[in-house]
């Protein structure tokens, strides 16, 4: 069992890092955190990983502002 949604989103991550939707949880989770640098991150790599999908911009789009 995960002890927060943060660390089970940083090891599906580590786990499959080409995962935009995985990226997309732990970038909430960071953000939700006030880590905004940190979450911009994984923000921008789903992007480079799903452009067609608009969570993934919607959400860096979100933490920019």
């Amino acid at each position: 069992m995960y002890r927060s949604a943060r660390r089970l989103y940083e090891q599906a991550v580590a786990r499959s890092p080409e995962s935009w939707i995985a990226r997309i949880h732990l970038g909430r989770e960071l953000q939700a955190a006030g880590e905004v640098e940190a979450a911009a991150v994984h923000y921008l790599r789903a992007i480079e990983l799903a452009p067609e999908q608009p969570v993934a911009v919607a959400a860096a789009v979100a933490a920019a502002r």
